[in-house]
């Protein structure tokens, strides 16, 4: 994953936008919607915490359906659909603000959860890194889109592309730092997913990198 960070560097690591940070030091209220096996909510809670120790930020576990949560997590879904809002943009979401279908007898429950907790902390996806070069098939893409989206018109797919996939241009508001393949943010690139390049294996942990963008955006752990 990324490189660790020196004792006192600052630089940037990763990929993410200005402004959907949470507040240094605050507690993220999770609340599951519904009524959820409470043995999965646990699973969850406690790989979601795998970023507080390298994060000035703490989560607490509500009761369900509590609206007021920051992170309100929905897991009556198809078990392909997996996803959250970016950081601080939950706040302007009503209902779910993170899907989770995975469940902890999946090869990447792992890496889904860390990945989407990523992005409930504000990180975007790694291979959407400005200096990514990334071949993707046409034919993979329009499979996923479906399967997660039947019916859906052409128009809303390639907005998912260009919201999942496509590489983030460097601007002012864009925190970038090494593109880093590692990172739990990256997608794997197996060959059914790309048309040409090198491939590589779906990643399990936190990066150095993930690690270090943590302790640059939330310092204090």
């Amino acid at each position: 994953m990324l490189q660790p960070p020196a004792s006192h560097s600052r630089k940037k690591r990763s990929l993410g936008l200005k402004g959907v940070f949470w507040p240094t030091g605050q507690t993220l209220r999770i609340s599951f919607l519904g009524n959820p096996d409470p043995a999965l909510k646990q699973s969850i809670f406690a790989l979601a915490n795998e970023w507080t120790l390298h994060a000035n930020l703490d989560f607490e576990l509500l009761d369900d359906d509590v609206e007021f949560a920051e992170i309100r997590i929905d897991t009556e879904v198809p078990s392909v659909r997996n996803s959250s809002a970016i950081g601080n943009q939950a706040l302007h979401l009503e209902g779910p603000t993170m899907w989770l279908g995975t469940r902890p007898g999946d090869e990447l429950f792992r890496t889904i959860v860390l990945h989407e907790f990523g992005h409930a902390l504000g990180m975007k996806h790694e291979h959407q890194h400005p200096d990514a070069v990334i071949d993707w098939s046409d034919d993979y893409l329009r499979a996923k889109f479906a399967a997660r989206n039947p019916g859906a018109s052409d128009e809303k797919f390639r907005e998912w592309v260009a919201i999942n996939y496509e590489v983030v241009p460097a601007a002012p508001h864009v925190i970038s730092g090494p593109y880093d393949t590692e990172s739990i943010m990256h997608y794997a690139l197996t060959a059914d997913r790309i048309n040409s390049g090198p491939t590589t294996q779906p990643n399990k942990q936190l990066s150095a990198g993930d690690i270090a963008f943590m302790r640059l955006h939330y310092p204090g752990r």
